[in-house]
């Protein structure tokens, strides 16, 4: 029972890499705002320590455990899991640069070197500690370090991103959210892996939620943040041709034809016909087109397409 839970896990583990990566992708071609990149790098980074750190020592687990005393697997795969750790180390810096640039300020130089020697003392430690106590525990200490380290820094976040700077990309209620949404995933993340000692169903609860709480921002920012500030700042970049357009936004042929009958304003029913499609595939089309866009309506999409192209 638990390999199949796992094998789904794993199955929703990939698809929310896929879609967190893909969405902040495309808000970072649209807005071309500097803490879209952050949140992209934190992303890259969060899943890339989810991937090996995580799920590499969950499969190193289940193939060497028939053959390997439990007390050496459980070494080898906590040590393989610590070697991934710089890839958290630069999520959690790009997740709190993200949240400084998102209420309006940059992170200064000063802040950076004190995060990397914070970080690089506490992987001192924690090295340390697996190596000169061997009779410990690694999987104990790992999780401590990470209860600690990842609520500390996603606490920290979740005040920064409230602070006022001089330009604010997010407006404070949506950057209230975030916050919120921050310590929620922390205390959460935090709460199953307490209790995850010998229950493996508690630790691949612990995981789904790992991957889900860390696909958090790319999802609100997409689906349910204003993102009209953001625009504003981008307002001033001329116009493009339609072509550009629809490769900065993704935009298919076929969809790039229904975007073009949309601004005619043609009805759903009226493209179906001029392009021989069923009016089903017309509305599939458009929804994927606003879904890129960071639309909801024809209306919105009309006036970006005026906004943004030459058309």
């Amino acid at each position: 029972m638990l390999i199949y839970l796992l094998l789904v896990i794993f199955a929703f583990s990939s698809a929310l890499t896929a879609g967190g990566v893909m969405l902040s992708q495309r808000l970072r071609n649209r807005f071309e705002t500097r803490f879209l990149t952050s949140v992209q790098y934190f992303q890259i980074f969060t899943y890339a320590f989810g991937f090996y750190g995580i799920w590499g020592s969950v499969l190193l687990r289940t193939f060497i455990s028939s053959f390997v005393q439990t007390d050496l697997t459980e070494r080898i795969t906590g040590i393989m899991t610590f070697i991934g750790i710089p890839f958290l180390i630069a999520s959690w810096y790009m997740l709190v640069r993200a949240s400084v640039e998102m209420s309006g300020r940059s992170t200064r130089r000063s802040f950076i070197l004190f995060f990397l020697l914070f970080n690089l003392v506490g992987l001192a430690i924690l090295g340390g500690a697996i190596y000169r106590y061997p009779e410990m525990e690694v999987r104990i200490l790992l999780k401590y370090y990470y209860i600690s380290f990842n609520s500390l820094f996603f606490l920290l976040a979740a005040i920064l991103i409230l602070m006022d700077g001089k330009k604010q990309s997010l407006n404070f209620s949506d950057r209230l959210w975030v916050a919120v949404g921050f310590v929620i995933v922390a205390v959460v993340q935090g709460i199953f892996l307490e209790f995850y000692r010998e229950n493996h169903y508690i630790g691949a609860v612990f995981i789904l939620f790992y991957f889900l709480g860390n696909a958090f921002l790319p999802i609100f920012l997409t689906y349910f943040a204003d993102l009209s500030m953001m625009e504003s700042e981008g307002s001033g970049q001329g116009n493009m041709s339609f072509k550009s357009f629809c490769r900065k936004y993704e935009i298919s042929p076929r969809e790039a034809e229904i975007i073009l009958e949309i601004c005619k304003g043609l009805t759903n029913q009226n493209i179906a016909d001029k392009l021989f499609i069923s009016l089903q595939t017309v509305k599939d089309h458009t929804h994927r087109i606003y879904l890129k866009t960071f639309v909801k309506n024809r209306t919105q999409l009309a006036n970006l397409i005026k906004e943004k192209t030459d058309l």
